[in-house]
């Protein structure tokens, strides 16, 4: 029986200088912290985590709020909502060889996540597995994000992921993976760990990773598959807000150890996925529409549009790992 994957661990010297790193650019950029659920002049959000309109019923949306502001310290934790539920806005997929699933971030209650699955599957016309990573209150979820992806906060739930995503890379023609915010730790976790000690590498082929606000920094691809295909393996795409705190601590900062193109909306602020990021994606503004994930839109089909490596490939702009 092959022996599971695991969730590749920093050793103690890259944990002490990445702490260094991490509450450093936290500190450089804590005042873009006020714009974290700003709006945007002319937004129109469809299910705006902020609006009670995007609940069932007014209990939801308290609940919600409570969840966010309120604090939960260990050993007193939430517990997931979910750790694979379909929402689906009553969709039946005639993509029944692809396998899409989300990993919410910060702040998320069940009920947000609930909101954001909705909001993807709409978007993409697609079903979406989600896996709830629960909300401990916003600014212990923003301690994590800080001093997570060095410590290694989430690995019970990266190496939950992990699993799903091995099984479904065997099961499915194609999986896609999307994370946002602090679920964009989770993701990274996940795609490290399949590139650093996936063997069957062929797999990595058939993954495709996006991500929104994403807190990480370092997602690895495949030197070999990567220089063969011309593109990222597996293929990477990343859309931030230039005043987003999260994204500017998180992969703005550590863009050079990021694999795939990064699309920014300059002047853009807020972090929500719903109320600040999937209107706007929607309408193509952070890559002019021309990315592969945009293609997805509507329950479209993308071909072979992958964004090319350039013709030289500099090191540390895309970084490689092979098994």
């Amino acid at each position: 029986m092959a022996k599971p994957l695991r969730i590749h661990e920093k050793t103690f010297f890259e944990r002490s200088s990445a702490l260094l790193r991490d509450l450093g650019l936290a500190l450089k950029h804590v005042e873009s912290l006020r714009f974290l659920f700003a709006g945007n002049d002319g937004d129109a959000p469809t299910r705006p985590e902020m609006s009670t309109e995007s609940y069932e019923n007014i209990r939801e949306a308290v609940d919600a709020l409570i969840e966010v502001v309120v604090p939960r310290f260990f050993p007193i934790r939430r517990k997931p909502y979910s750790r694979g539920a379909i929402a689906s806005e009553g969709l039946d997929s005639p993509y029944a060889s692809e396998m899409w699933l989300f990993v919410n971030g910060v702040a998320t209650s069940s009920a947000v996540l609930k909101a954001n699955g909705k909001e993807l599957a709409r978007v993409f016309q697609r079903p979406i597995h989600l896996v709830h990573n629960p909300t401990d209150g916003v600014l212990l979820d923003l301690a994590e994000c800080i001093l997570g992806r060095t410590f290694n906060f989430k690995t019970a739930l990266s190496q939950y992921v992990l699993d799903i995503v091995s099984r479904a890379l065997v099961g499915y023609s194609k999986v896609v993976l999307i994370g946002h915010s602090q679920g964009g730790i989770v993701v990274a976790d996940v795609a490290n760990a399949l590139v650093r000690y996936c063997k069957n590498r062929e797999l990595l082929n058939h993954l495709e990773i996006y991500t929104f606000a994403s807190a990480a920094d370092e997602m690895l691809a495949d030197d070999v598959l990567s220089r063969t295909a011309k593109r990222c393996v597996p293929y990477y795409e990343h859309f931030v807000n230039g005043n987003d705190f999260v994204a500017q601590f998180g992969i703005i900062s550590c863009k050079d150890a990021i694999a795939g193109p990064l699309y920014v909306n300059e002047g853009r602020k807020g972090h929500l996925l719903n109320a600040h990021y999937l209107e706007s994606f929607e309408k193509g503004e952070y890559c002019d529409g021309k990315s592969r994930l945009f293609q997805y839109v509507g329950g479209g089909v993308p071909e072979d549009l992958f964004e090319k490596l350039p013709a030289k490939i500099g090191r540390p702009r895309y970084i490689y790992s092979a098994a």
